[in-house]
């Protein structure tokens, strides 16, 4: 609804009624339909936008008729908690059951994917028009980026086997992992107890996910790595925890957060001997000296695999093979773990510290 020289005075929260007259002689069926406050997507191009509190956004999106095999509706790089649904067609999409055809809700400030595959259920994708609703489910304003990205590529992924301890080299572009995945498989026979999920030598800022039994194309995944920039991400799985379920076949994603080509080190690992063994095998351990005036001791830090535990311990001379004393343990919560010696170290010139690794359950 336009009048000449600029928009309409339509009043928000009036009522507005339509009407529809067939002048001709004949019967005719049709389609109403009223969009307001929609914005349209391009294909591959971010819209940036904000979204206050409590308030919900609609995009849509015309899929092409050039027979794409998968659609990904994306939300990139929110500083907050949004929610992402998808419908095909009117009415537009809602929370409520049976209001979307698909939904996105991971929780906290990371990126959101529906990818809809030309088999997907409960539908499947074909050329037409797609509505997207973006909810702020945060306490406070968000922002974020939205795309919608058509893939064109081969029917089925490319699937690149992972091998025990072996590193693979590779890349993704810009978006959600749509055509290039990663399988590791963990067979029955198997006595291992631990496995490690490894991304690093990251040239920008990807992210890791993990499904048992199928691709990792939309949430919620079995598990996921989300750090942000180029800090290594690190997904670990144990049978103490999962039973007969750690057994399988494993399938790993690697969603690209820039907006190019991000290259980087995938890597699978079992465990050994109980011990998950990381890339970073010789890791240095850093002493921080505390403070002046500081009662405490130094603080240690280096990197660690989530879930192990770790033991620090002390000992005033080297060639005393029986004076090591245990300081402190920790279960390792992430990527690094800082412990700080007791303050009643003995005032002694010299004090050497070491890490050990305990095996896992």
């Amino acid at each position: 609804m336009l009048t000449t020289g600029g928009s309409p005075p339509l009043i928000p929260g009036e009522t507005y009624y339509l009407g529809v007259q067939n002048p001709g002689t004949n019967t005719a069926s049709f389609s109403i339909q009223v969009d307001f406050n929609i914005i349209t997507l391009t294909n591959g191009i971010p819209f940036t936008n904000t979204a206050p509190v409590n308030s919900v956004q609609y995009y849509q999106y015309f899929v092409s008729t050039n027979n794409p095999v998968a659609t990904a509706f994306e939300i990139l790089n929110p500083n907050g908690n949004v929610i992402l649904v998808a419908s095909e067609g009117a009415p537009l999409p809602d929370l409520g059951p049976g209001d979307y055809n698909y939904i996105s809700d991971y929780p906290g400030s990371n990126n959101q994917a529906i990818v809809v595959l030309t088999n997907s259920s409960p539908v499947a994708l074909a050329p037409g028009q797609w509505y997207l609703g973006v909810f702020n489910n945060d306490t406070n304003t968000v922002n974020y980026r939205i795309r919608a990205l058509e893939s064109d590529g081969p029917a089925y992924p490319n699937i690149i086997m992972l091998t025990n301890g072996v590193p693979v080299n590779f890349n993704s572009g810009p978006g959600v992992a749509l055509t290039n995945f990663f399988e590791f498989d963990i067979g029955l026979t198997n006595t291992n107890s631990a496995a490690l999920f490894e991304l690093y030598n990251l040239s920008g800022n990807a992210d890791l996910t993990l499904q048992y039994d199928r691709l990792p194309y939309n949430p919620p995944f079995f598990d996921g790595s989300f750090r942000p920039g180029t800090t290594p991400e690190q997904i670990v799985i144990r049978s103490n925890i999962l039973g007969t379920n750690f057994f399988g076949q494993w399938f790993l994603g690697v969603p690209n957060n820039d907006p190019n080509v991000v290259t980087y080190t995938i890597r699978a690992v079992l465990s050994t001997n109980g011990i998950l063994v990381p890339y970073y095998t010789n890791t240095t351990i850093v002493i921080t000296p505390p403070g002046s005036g500081s009662t405490n001791g130094p603080t240690l830090t280096w990197a660690s695999v989530t879930g192990e535990t770790y033991w620090v311990e002390e000992n005033t001379n080297l060639l005393i093979t029986n004076g090591w004393v245990t300081i402190s343990t920790n279960v390792a919560a992430g990527t690094t773990t800082i412990f700080a010696t007791p303050t009643n170290s003995p005032p002694v010139p010299q004090m050497f510290y070491r890490v050990l690794q305990e095996p896992g359950p």
